[in-house]
């Protein structure tokens, strides 16, 4: 069963600046974008998102450079409960702060 997908709602994008430069002087950041979506069954076999029908807290956390989406397009992961959006979120940014360490320090 394939579902189709609904924002029910949308954060702010929350931007953070890491206060280093990559090789290119570019300042290293994320954007985190997150919401609260819903799937529904759209009666095909095929084409869809391949995630039962419920409603799921969603989060996508994509780098940047100067403010500027950067690197490969993440997708958003989808979650049943807050709880495990915030702690994923939370993950990314530590791994995140963590590399960007690895660079100039403003």
């Amino acid at each position: 069963m394939y579902t189709k997908r609904t924002v029910i709602s949308k954060n702010d994008d929350q931007h953070i600046d890491f206060f280093q430069l990559d090789r290119a002087g570019r300042r290293i950041g994320i954007v985190i974008e997150t919401g609260v979506v819903e799937f529904e069954d759209n009666g095909r076999t095929d084409g869809g998102y391949n995630i039962g029908p419920g409603m799921y807290f969603t989060a996508c956390v994509q780098a940047t450079r100067n403010g500027v989406a950067f690197g490969a397009t993440q997708f958003p992961k989808h979650f049943k409960t807050e709880e495990e959006c915030v702690a994923y979120v939370s993950k990314r940014i530590s791994a995140s702060r963590k590399a960007a360490r690895k660079f100039i320090t403003l």
